[in-house]
């Protein structure tokens, strides 16, 4: 009968618990809570905290640093069991999981402006290559650099009109 009464705080604290996972695509991102590593993704978290929030910053190298911010929104009605002045503050669990596209940092020599020269990608553009004019190989280097993500969408259309319009 003393074990039945000493697990009993046991399980109503283990009871309170919620768990989740933070996962990223790429993995293996750093994940933070106030300036403290806890962990890599994919990363479980588990609290005893009723209800609320937490925000965790994730990084990796070579991604931009993104904020995220859980929440216990998921209704776990088996807690209705316990008295409710005891379970009502846990009633809430967070989702089983989160999940997060990382974005890539861009790379500091990416184009800004009309008058910035264009890099030359030299497997697209070569000396032999005599037959095509010097606006279609323009093109092709500005069509390279946006395939490769360093031109945005908008640098891109600006730069090609730029091209075209001197054609």
């Amino acid at each position: 009968m003393k074990k039945i009464i000493f697990l009993l705080p046991i399980l109503f604290l283990l009871s309170c618990s919620s768990t989740t996972y933070i996962k990223t695509h790429p993995s293996e991102a750093k994940v933070y809570e106030n300036n403290s590593l806890k962990g890599y993704t994919p990363y479980m978290h588990w609290d005893r905290e009723s209800g609320g929030s937490k925000t965790f910053i994730l990084k990796k190298a070579g991604y931009k640093d993104k904020t995220i911010t859980i929440t216990k929104s998921e209704f776990n009605p088996v807690r209705l069991i316990a008295p409710p002045i005891i379970a009502l503050p846990w009633i809430y669990d967070y989702p089983y999981e989160y999940f997060y596209e990382l974005e890539k940092e861009l790379n500091n020599n990416t184009p800004s402006s009309d008058n910035t020269q264009i890099p030359v990608a030299p497997e697209v553009i070569t000396p032999s290559d005599n037959s095509v004019s010097e606006y279609a190989r323009k093109l092709r280097a500005l069509k390279a650099l946006k395939d490769e993500g360093l031109l945005t969408n908008e640098e891109y259309e600006k730069k090609r009109k730029s091209i075209t319009d001197g054609m």
